[in-house]
Parts: structure tokens; sequence; C-alpha cells
């Protein structure tokens, strides 16, 4: 906890992302591997097996020598980089910003809010941390209907409980690289996933992987200065991870468009503010960089939300 002197009451940081995963893999009779342009994983801490992207796909291709290794075979070009992964320690990131602003705060688990240990209305805003966090299968496939599909972003007790801190008038600020690809993709009208995302967090999915140059470019001048510009990584490197497939997400139910990503323009970021406020962005916020545009961001954060 980081008290506040002034005798604002601190604000709640989230945290949501507990995932870990191997990257997306295919297998087929003459293609088989490791496919990381849709989905590269998330390690526990650091990567340090990771030696480069896979190029030989056919499992006939036998093993003729170092220089051919044959099946599985890398660019062996990542053998001595350290990539980031979880390291569990992105409440400290955001943490780290909303002191430079000037706020106290206070931090629990997701597992924590949907188990009603936290009475969210005791705080002037939430910032949810959701990072990579998707539903994401167990290796072996039984296991999914054995135990269930792990990791999902926004869990049905977790959707109850922002819902109602918002209809008491909260302000939920949550950014996360799969936020509305995991409440919408392949859901029907009616569904409850997408009732949650589109009259609670007030948006609209509209593609995954939307971006390659992790670059956003504001167009609301009430929240960033018009046109100006901000990073996230989107290639991970020994310091921050990367975010290989953000979301688009386009305003619905009165909110607005604040962010565009720079190269394509589809909408980044949501903002809703009226007697509750809701701040939605398509990337990690713990992934910007540098440190001084983070922190930048998070005060453009409360004074949309919690001045």
């Amino acid at each position: 906890m980081c008290w506040q002197e002034d005798g604002r009451k601190p604000l709640l940081v989230v945290n949501g992302f507990d995932r870990l995963a191997g990257p997306a893999r295919t297998a087929g009779e003459s293609f088989s591997g490791f496919v990381p342009l849709l989905d590269e994983g998330v390690a526990e801490g650091y990567a340090l097996n990771y030696t480069g992207a896979q190029i030989d796909f056919d499992p006939a291709s036998p093993f003729l020598s170092n220089d051919a290794p044959g099946h599985g075979a890398s660019r062996a070009d990542e053998e001595t980089h350290l990539i980031c992964g979880n390291t569990f320690d992105f409440v400290y990131v955001h943490g780290r910003s909303l002191a430079a602003a000037g706020r106290a705060f206070v931090s629990v688990s997701d597992e924590a809010v949907m188990a009603g240990r936290v009475d969210l209305n005791q705080y002037p805003l939430v910032d949810l941390i959701l990072g990579e966090e998707k539903e994401t299968g167990w290796p072996k496939a039984v296991m999914d209907s054995l135990r269930g599909k792990r990791y999902v972003a926004f869990p049905e007790e977790l959707q109850r409980a922002v819902t109602r801190y918002l209809a008491d008038g909260g302000n939920l600020f949550v950014s996360g690289a799969y936020i509305g690809s995991d409440l919408c993709r392949g859901k029907k009208a009616g569904h409850a996933d997408l009732d949650f995302c589109h009259n609670v967090l007030r948006c609209r999915w509209d593609a995954g992987h939307a971006a390659a140059r992790g670059r956003v470019e504001s167009v609301d001048s009430l929240f960033l200065p018009l046109h100006s510009t901000w990073q996230f990584a989107q290639a991970g490197s020994d310091s921050l991870y990367g975010v290989e497939a953000p979301d688009a997400l386009s305003a619905y139910g009165g909110s607005r468009t604040v962010l565009r990503y720079e190269e394509n323009q589809f909408s980044a970021a949501v903002a809703y503010k009226d007697r509750c406020g809701v701040l939605v962005c398509g990337f990690p916020f713990e992934t910007m960089y540098p440190a001084f545009q983070r922190d930048q961001f998070m005060q453009a954060v409360l004074r949309l939300l919690a001045p």
C-alpha cells in the first residue's frame, strides 16, 4: 500500500495477468511446429530456452548435422538473448506511474476481487491489469474437458464485480491485448460476454493482431494532446514482453475513441465518462515505453477518470 497525505482515497490496482503458456502450435502430416505469429506464448519470468523462429516445419526432415538440424530447426538468432515473459511484477510498474502522479494505491489479485474479499466501492478508480491474459487450453486437450480452460480475461465473477462497481458510479481503467477478442470471438448475439463488452465496458471488438508497429496516436484532445504518439512493445526484450496481437476496440454505447493505431487508424482505446467512467486500451499499459511516457499516460488517465 502507498499512503496519501492529502486525504484523498487510495486507488486500487488489480493484477489479473496470471497467464503462462507455450506458443501456438500446429500438427499436420507435412507441416508441424510452433506458430508464434498467432501467439508467442508467455514465459514464466524470462524465456531462457527460445532460440529463434522455427524454419523447418516438415516432420520428415531428418537431422543431418548442427548446420542442418532438420524438423524443428530455428533461425538460432536468439540463443544469447533474454526475452521477458510474465514477471508477475506489473503492479509495481503501474504503481510507479500512479505514485509519480501523486496518488496512493492499494494492490490485490483478481482472485481476491472474485472471491468478494475486496469492496471495489471503497476506491475512486480501479486499474485492472490484464496484460496477455486470455482463455488458454491445457497442453493436453483432455484436460480442457476435465478442468476447463484457464486464464480467461474476464471470468463471470469478475464481470459481476465490475458491473456492480460501475453501476454504483465507479471508474475503471483496464488494459490488455485480448480484452475484446477473449470476450467476443466466436460468440453469438445475446451471449453474456458480448453484453458485458458492449454495455459495461462500452466497446466493440473489431480485430485481433490489429497492429505491428507498436505506435498509437491521440485523436482526442480532451485525453491527450491531439496527434501525439505513444509507443508500446510489440517485440519482446529483456525488459518488456512483446504484444504480438493487440486488439482493435471501437466505441460503443456512448463511448468515444481516444487512441488509434498509427499505421492503420484502427481504434486502439475507448473512453466513457458520465456517472461512471471507463477507459479500455487494446494493448497493455505496462508495455508502454519509455517510462516517462507511461507516467504521462497515467496522468491523462487520472485526469479523465479520477481528477
